[in-house]
């Protein structure tokens, strides 16, 4: 079974956005404003055979998590 993307959009360094994938130390981009983020990291995880896209708030918070593709039935544990 494939692994899960998993891709997160979180601010970055002077009020700018940035959308990286699970585990990497740098950016895949970074955008001006969250809108743009959010759109290039929910069109990463869609592209994957099974992805989730984590927003970020400016504090850090989670704010919304999405997942695409065909979920395991049943699902594990």
């Amino acid at each position: 079974m494939p692994k899960r993307r998993v891709v997160y959009v979180s601010p970055s360094h002077k009020g700018k956005w940035s959308v990286k994938g699970e585990g990497a130390q740098r950016a895949l981009k970074n955008f001006e404003n969250k809108k743009d983020a959010v759109d290039y990291g929910r069109q990463i995880a869609k592209n994957a055979d099974l992805g989730q896209l984590k927003i970020q708030k400016r504090d850090g918070t989670f704010q919304a998590e999405y997942t695409y593709g065909k979920d395991p039935f049943p699902p594990e544990g």
